[in-house]
């Protein structure tokens, strides 16, 4: 071949591969297009379990080698798109906002529980009605159904008691007592769960001095209220109650919050001083965490209560606090809140249609410690703030709890459990039906596990009630014994 022949075949060597970079390049460029124009994933998108891959189910990188025909790669993981379409977000993954038990096949679970107690108590009314000796069977059973992104759980139980000695026959403690719980809870996105419950119970009460009220006039128009000393009253209380709430994590310092609640409590057999009402309520509020151990938000409500009784009151609360959280270290943290309440009342006699309005201001405070060792802790709290009382009105409520765990081996533990209260009237227009009323229960037990499924529990309670006009103590000690079955799975 001739030198000129050497050089024209070179010079074609040198276009065809110019040619084939050209080629190459636009089509890198078509598909970088056709990449960019491709709409990303929906902010929040839930992504689908089988799309999420575990990752020890990933791929090894393999080391660079000889270019060789490749198939298609798969698309990525969904939740990885999620994640790359909010550059910088720091925020709970979806397997964090749902149960610990969650796992990526749903899973179900049917449960029986039988309890029996055994117990004498020297004032079980604590209403100086006497002593009583008996016991308290009880029977439940739950249904737990939990999914990749939602969970619901049912429960009910019946307690069966039987008592003997006057206190018993002055508490009406002889009837069936029966409750229902019911929940359910969703993630409707990696950053926002919502959650429903319900509960209702029926169980008897007892009350003492309770007064009854009316309003009335005097001659010069001025109104003045009718009180009349209350007597022993017995009823069985049936409470209905609906919870909802409403979390959604911003990022991975901030958070937002809404929940709402709903309770009826009513009075079979009852008299006229126990008073059926209906509390609803709303809450919203902003969490943000402000160092690693320090936490702060804010939290605003509104609650409207209606009585139906003689004296029909409707009330108005309205709250705002500061929150903040403290981790000191790995064994002990605190919580508080604090903030002004204004609540606006109005009531009307069914009788006389008489009526007047007012209002009050309170404070809403709460402050909670805990410390965990080893093999014990502790928690304390203390609050204060408005509750509704039986007589159909609103009054003031401190409490203070205590509780301790201590684990003594892998079979036995002790527990304690204390709660002070003391109730105030809201206004000077509640005292004639609120008193300045003081509670205290001290409750220890022992607690045993005779086998993986029974467990038992010895312990002593006190009971002392404090009230302007009397005061009433009650001791009581306690065997009970709990097994538990499982039917599914």
């Amino acid at each position: 071949m001739t030198r000129a022949k050497h050089h024209k075949a070179r010079r074609g060597a040198v276009t065809l591969a110019a040619m084939s970079a050209i080629v190459a390049a636009a089509a890198a460029t078509a598909v970088l297009a056709q990449t960019a124009d491709a709409p990303a994933p929906l902010d929040g998108a839930i992504p689908s379990a089988s799309n999420v891959l575990p990752a020890d189910a990933l791929p090894e990188p393999t080391p660079e080698a000889e270019p060789t025909p490749q198939p298609e790669p798969e698309p990525a993981p969904v939740e990885e798109a999620a994640e790359d379409a909010q550059p910088g977000y720091r925020g709970v993954r979806l397997a964090g906002n749902l149960p610990t038990a969650v796992s990526p096949n749903p899973e179900r679970r049917i449960t029986l529980s039988l309890s029996e107690t055994i117990s004498g108590d020297t004032d079980i009314g604590l209403d100086g009605g006497g002593a009583a000796f008996g016991s308290n069977t009880r029977a439940g059973v739950q249904y737990i159904s939990i999914g990749p992104i939602s969970s619901f759980r049912v429960g009910a139980n019946i307690g069966l008691n039987y008592f003997t000695g006057s206190g018993a026959s002055s508490a009406d403690l002889n009837v069936p007592t029966p409750d229902l719980s019911v929940g359910w809870q969703r993630s409707l996105s990696r950053t926002t769960q919502v959650s429903l419950g319900f509960n209702g119970s029926l169980k008897p009460e007892t009350l003492t001095g309770d007064p009854t009220f009316a309003l009335a006039q005097n001659d010069d128009g001025s109104l003045f209220i009718e009180t009349t000393d209350g007597q022993d009253k017995d009823a069985l209380r049936l409470s209905l109650a609906a919870s909802g709430s409403l979390n959604h994590t911003v990022n991975a310092l901030n958070s937002l919050s809404m929940s709402f609640n709903a309770s009826k409590v009513d009075y079979i057999n009852g008299s006229d001083s126990l008073t059926p009402y209906i509390r609803f309520g709303l809450n919203g509020g902003w969490d943000a965490q402000l160092s690693p151990t320090v936490s702060g938000g804010l939290s605003a409500g509104a609650s409207a209560y209606f009585s139906d009784g003689a004296d029909e009151r409707t009330t108005y609360t309205f709250n705002v606090s500061g929150n903040s959280g403290w981790t000191v270290n790995r064994r002990m943290s605190v919580n508080a809140s604090l903030g002004p309440s204004l609540s606006f009342t109005s009531r009307t006699d069914t009788n006389t249609g008489l009526g007047d309005e007012y209002s009050s201001v309170s404070a809403r405070a709460q402050i909670g410690i805990s410390y965990a060792l080893r093999d014990t802790s502790w928690s304390a709290g203390l609050s204060q703030g408005v509750q509704p009382t039986t007589q159909g009105s609103i009054a003031n409520l401190t409490s203070l709890t205590l509780q301790m765990n201590h684990s003594v081996n892998e079979a036995s533990s002790v527990s304690l459990a204390s709660s002070l209260s003391y109730q105030l009237p809201l206004s000077q227009q509640d005292e004639a039906d609120v008193g300045n009323d003081m509670n205290l229960t001290l409750r220890a037990a022992y607690n045993y596990a005779l086998t993986r499924d029974v467990n038992a529990s010895l312990g002593y309670a006190l009971r002392w009630k404090d009230q302007e006009v009397n005061s009433f103590v009650s001791h009581k000690v306690f065997l009970t014994l709990t097994k538990s079955f499982t039917f599914l799975p």
